[in-house]
């Protein structure tokens, strides 16, 4: 995971998906956060965030963080048959 909590030109991104509880993994390491939640300390540059509940698919997102940045993302997780 890449994140320096104590650099200001460091990012942060809300997470929440529909519906709420899903596990939060950031390139590919789990975080031990769950949805609603946020990610805060993050480098400049592209970021893999990847959701996963149990009886949804699993969701992966490539998000480019700019510098000293906060931003929102909400994601509905869809439901396995």
């Amino acid at each position: 995971m890449i994140i320096f909590p104590d650099d200001p030109d460091n990012a942060s991104i809300h997470i929440s998906t529909t519906p709420e509880g899903a596990s939060i993994f950031l390139n590919g390491t789990y975080t031990t956060k769950i949805t609603p939640d946020w990610l805060t300390g993050l480098v400049k540059g592209d970021h893999y965030i990847t959701l996963k509940l149990f009886g949804y698919a699993d969701t992966t997102l490539k998000i480019n963080i700019d510098p000293a940045t906060k931003r929102f993302l909400t994601v509905r997780l869809t439901q396995l048959d």
